[in-house]
């Protein structure tokens, strides 16, 4: 039975760089405000006030492209954005182990099983 529903596709949200960075090296941006920073959360330093829920929901939904990002070198244009390291193929940026590691390390895998 046809429908009158339309199919509607939206584009998503566009992040800043002080986002992306933040999400890749998980360290806040050097100017309060910008980032993942909640102004209610409780805590006294802006990494306590980190909005982790809407990044760990970023990297589910978009992990292909911030692990593409890290591999092909992507840096901020903005030097406020605190950004130091930059990835190389077979790395993983610091927010993929917090956020999108489905088997996280158990204490003893230092060494691969021979």
């Amino acid at each position: 039975m046809p429908t009158n529903r339309r199919v509607l596709s939206r584009p998503r949200r566009q992040l800043d760089e002080y986002e992306y960075s933040e999400l890749l090296t998980l360290r806040s941006p050097l100017i309060a405000g910008t980032g993942f920073w909640k102004r209610d959360a409780p805590g006294l330093r802006v990494a306590d006030q980190r909005d982790e829920d809407r990044m760990r929901e970023l990297w589910r939904t978009r992990e292909v492209e911030l692990v593409t990002m890290w591999v092909d070198g992507w840096r901020p244009q903005s030097p406020f954005a605190g950004y130091r390291e930059i990835g190389c193929p077979g790395s993983r940026p610091p927010g993929w182990w917090k956020f999108a590691n489905r088997h996280p390390r158990k204490s003893g895998d230092d060494q691969p099983g021979i």
